[in-house]
């Protein structure tokens, strides 16, 4: 089940015993305790304190000489009420699963209370205890693509007026911060990962005047009070747990130490960290999908009774035969809300790492705009606003495919082009690649005879792509 059942570090071994639920029994020397909801509540060194959602609720540190707490069971809610048990945080929620507020405590400058504010899931300012701004954040096209933090430095009610701080991020492929820089390029703070993200941050350049060395200052959390790290997640310095929005990712483990909320969908085990080592979980939620849509519209070819019945070439039922017993889902074409309400729905809480658009007569791009305006000037901004409820719900490297059927003599050059600007501003848009067939996409070479995709002359065909 993929448990991490030992880890050598510095020559060190730590072994680690797994019970039949893949929950951590023992760590080392140390008992590991979780609740009948599968959420860790003791690890021997803290306690863990969870709302009737399966939220942390409170973090602290166990009393060393009574780490059972009062009622010298270990892993109850009475642990972190023991006399000598140090409170670390609490954290509260909205009714979106949102976490809104945390009060750090027992931590040196980490103390204090922040409050969260959002656009959807994304933070986008974070206030004190006495309401005042402290950062805000500026965003990219994935969720959890962070490009500018602003500080307040000097307590008034700004963060980028005289005497704040603008910094950059810079993130690798796996949308993990690298770097932040100042408005100069000079690096501030840079970070490096183990394979399961935890974090060494270089604080301060060392004599060698060479960032990533081992004479630069050191530290396991940000000296500037950034957040992000690993896969563009919150790192909460006073637990060094990660905040992964739908569950916390303890990086010393490599696993989360709750159940995955959605159960079994991306594997057996409900505590993997399923990303590691290369991919991303924006939601704490890892699972993909593949979604195929068929598109069922009007025809010149074939129109029985008002709906669509397409008939392959000769007559032959091709639509049958290739996409119908692919077992997918048919939408009404047209409805560019509906569409996308149908793969929002299918995607659930899952990325989508496929999405397939399949339509007849070179119209499967169509209907995310105006009927028949497949061109970015046809879309309006309500259809825009919908098209822009699929960003962040691709995977990494995830891919659009729109295919299609359709005679190469019906190929017009500046209907080429405008389509291909259009599958451009798809991939733009998503953040992935986005293919469609070079017969109609090609705004150079016009059409193919192998470029007809499921076209009378050929049976699969030449794609061309456009990333993001």
């Amino acid at each position: 089940m993929e448990n991490w059942r030992k880890n050598i570090e510095n020559g060190v071994v730590e072994n680690r015993t797994p019970n039949e639920m893949n929950e951590y029994v023992t760590v080392g020397l140390a008992n590991q305790f979780h609740d009948d909801n599968g959420n860790l509540t003791n690890d021997g060194v803290r306690g863990y304190r969870w709302d009737y959602k399966n939220r942390l609720h409170q973090v602290c540190l166990l009393d060393p000489n009574n780490p059972k707490g009062v009622d010298g069971i270990p892993g109850t809610s009475d642990d972190c009420q023991a006399p000598a048990a140090a409170q670390i945080a609490t954290y509260s929620y909205d009714a979106m699963n949102r976490r809104i507020r945390k009060v750090v405590t027992n931590s040196g400058s980490l103390n204090g209370t922040t409050d969260f504010n959002y656009d959807g899931l994304r933070t986008i300012e974070e206030r004190n205890g006495a309401n005042v701004v402290v950062q805000q954040y500026v965003y990219g096209i994935y969720l959890d693509e962070a490009l500018v933090l602003d500080r307040n430095l000097n307590g008034d009610a700004t963060t980028i007026g005289p005497g704040d701080q603008r910094l950059f991020y810079h993130q690798n492929t796996q949308y993990s911060v690298h770097a932040l820089t100042n408005p100069t390029g000079t690096i501030v703070e840079a970070y490096q990962y183990d394979a399961y993200g935890r974090a060494t941050v270089f604080t301060a350049q060392g004599s060698d005047g060479v960032w990533f060395t081992n004479d630069d200052s050191q530290a396991l959390a940000s000296a500037i009070k950034n957040p992000y790290t690993y896969t563009g997640q919150r790192l909460d310095s006073e637990t060094l747990l990660m905040y992964f929005k739908a569950r916390y990712f303890d990086t010393g483990l490599g696993r989360f130490i709750s159940r995955d909320p959605i159960g079994y969908v991306d594997g057996m085990n409900l505590y993997n960290g399923y990303f590691v080592p290369s991919g991303v979980d924006p939601m704490g939620l890892s699972c993909t999908v593949e979604i195929d849509i068929i598109l069922i519209t009007t025809s010149l070819d074939t129109n029985r009774g008002g709906k669509t019945v397409p008939v392959g070439p000769k007559g032959g039922s091709f639509w049958k035969a290739r996409l119908f017993t692919l077992g997918e889902i048919d939408v009404p074409g047209e409805d560019t809300s509906g569409l996308i309400d149908v793969i929002l729905k299918e995607a659930g809480d899952c990325c989508i790492e496929t999405l397939n658009i399949y339509a007849h007569n070179g119209s499967a791009g169509v209907y995310f705009g105006d009927y028949f305006q497949f061109q970015p000037l046809g879309f309006t901004e309500e259809e825009l606003a919908q098209l822009s409820k699929l960003k962040g719900k691709y995977c990494d490297d995830s891919n659009v495919y729109f295919m299609q059927c359709g005679p190469g003599e019906a190929y017009d050059p500046e209907e080429a082009h405008q389509r291909y600007l259009t599958l451009k501003m798809f991939a733009e848009l998503w953040n992935t690649n986005v293919w469609g067939p070079s017969t109609y996409l090609d705004p150079v070479t016009g059409p193919t005879e192998d470029g007809i995709w499921l076209g009378a002359a050929a049976g699969t065909g030449t794609f061309m792509t456009m990333s993001p």
